[in-house]
C-alpha cells in the first residue's frame, strides 16, 4: 500500500505498478523468511521484555508487523528529531505511521527533540533499553556486514529478526499484508533509481548527502530544504 503524494510524479507511479507486479509474485515466495524471523522474535522475547525502534521505513515497518503478530501489546517507538540542526525530518512519515497504527494498533510512543536530544535519548534509554528489536539488515551497509558477522541475528540486547533480508524480500512481505509504504521509495524518477537505496531519514543532513542523495532531495523536497533554518 503506497501512502501517496504529490512529489510523485506520473512516472514515478507508471515504474510503481510495476515493481508491485514483481512484488506480488515473490510475496508468494518468502514463507521460510517469515518464519525464521518470527522465530527469531519469539525467541528474544521468551528471556525479556522488549521493544521495538522504528524509523517508519521499510524494514522498520515490516519488524513492527512481524512483532506484532507475536505479540499485539508489543511497545513502538520512534525517534521524531532531526539528526542535525540542518535537517528536518521527513514530512510523509506521519502518514505511514497513522496508516500503519490503524491496521495493526499497539502501544506507541514518539520522542522529539524539543527538550533537548539529551533528555530525549535519556527518556529513550529509561523507556525502552536495555532490549530493543530493529529493522537493520547487513545489506545495508559494509558496517553492518561486520555487525552481523560478529552479533549475528540477536545478542541479549538486540535482536534484528530480517538481518539477512534483501531488498526484494522486504517489499515482497510489505506487498502480501498490504503494508503502507513510505512515498520515498517510490521516487525513483520514474525508474531511474534503485528503490532499495533510497532512504527516509532527515532532509537536508549532510551525513546523507553523498551518492546523489542531495540531488534526490532537490528533486523531491526542495520545499523542505528551503524551509530548513
Amino acid at each position: 500500500m503506497l501512502i501517496d503524494s504529490p512529489r510523485l510524479t506520473a512516472a514515478d507511479r507508471a515504474h510503481w505498478v510495476k515493481m508491485e507486479a514483481r512484488d506480488r509474485i515473490g510475496a508468494h515466495q518468502i514463507a521460510s523468511q517469515e518464519t525464521k524471523a518470527l522465530s527469531h522474535i519469539e525467541a528474544f522475547l521468551a528471556d525479556g521484555d522488549a521493544a521495538v525502534a522504528t524509523s517508519w521505513g521499510k524494514d522498520s515497518v515490516v519488524v513492527a508487523h512481524l512483532a506484532w503478530r507475536v505479540n499485539p501489546a508489543i511497545r513502538l517507538w520512534h525517534w521524531t528529531c532531526a539528526r542535525s540542526h540542518d535537517s528536518a525530518p521527513n514530512p510523509d512519515v506521519p502518514a505511514v505511521r497513522d496508516a500503519f497504527l490503524d491496521l495493526c494498533p499497539m502501544p506507541y510512543v514518539e520522542y522529539d527533540g524539543e527538550h533537548g536530544v539529551s533528555d530525549q535519548l535519556g527518556r529513550i534509554n529509561r523507556d525502552h533499553e536495555p532490549r530493543n528489536i530493529h529493522g537493520v539488515r547487513s545489506a545495508e551497509s559494509r558496517q553492518r556486514v561486520m555487525s552481523a558477522m560478529v552479533h549475528g541475528v540477536a545478542t541479549e540486547r538486540m535482536c534484528r529478526p530480517i538481518l539477512y533480508w534483501r531488498a526484494p524480500t522486504v517489499f515482497a512481505y510489505l506487498r502480501k499484508y498490504d503494508l503502507p509504504v513510505h512515498p520515498a521509495y517510490a521516487m525513483t524518477a520514474g525508474g531511474l533509481l534503485e528503490r532499495g537505496r533510497l532512504r527516509v531519514h532527515s532532509i537536508g543532513d549532510d551525513r546523507g548527502s553523498g551518492v546523489g542523495r542531495r540531488e534526490w532531495e532537490e528533486r523531491y523536497y526542495l520545499d523542505v530544504l528551503n524551509g530548513i533554518g
